[in-house]
């Protein structure tokens, strides 16, 4: 009788280890996609132009990506979906999605040839931690 308690014990451990673990692999939460999370994905997903841009205007030439503005997808990396994104002729990168209600503004900071960047995120709550957001 002790080996059928320990045997119904072992494989009550093991549905309980296996639910445990099936519950955080699949929980919807594990992915979820807040404001923020969004606009540092954003920040994220800007970094080559921003880089082009910077290029540009550090050599003073006019800013070649000024227009409209999409996230290109790559295979195995996550692109945010951009409902209006734009690249103005001074280098300014302005992106809004309208399921987060997220606008990121990125603008470029020119001191001779060196070149910082500054985000502006409304709302407020949605500014990430990137070095680019901090106050200067």
């Amino acid at each position: 009788m002790s080996k059928k308690i320990i045997s119904t014990l072992c494989s009550l451990i093991c549905i309980s280890v296996i639910c445990f673990f099936a519950y955080f692999v699949y929980s919807p939460s594990v992915y979820e996609i807040t404001p923020r999370s969004y606009a540092s994905m954003v920040l994220a997903d800007t970094v080559a132009i921003r880089e082009l841009i910077s290029k540009n205007l550090a050599n003073g030439t006019p800013v070649m990506e000024a227009g409209n503005f999409s996230t290109q997808s790559e295979e195995g990396k996550m692109i945010m979906k951009v409902d209006f994104g734009w690249v103005t002729s001074s280098g300014s990168i302005i992106v809004y999605n309208e399921e987060y209600g997220v606008v990121v503004v990125q603008e470029p900071i020119v001191s001779g040839e060196n070149i910082t960047w500054n985000c502006i995120v409304y709302p407020e709550s949605a500014k990430p931690n990137a070095d680019i957001c901090k106050s200067r």
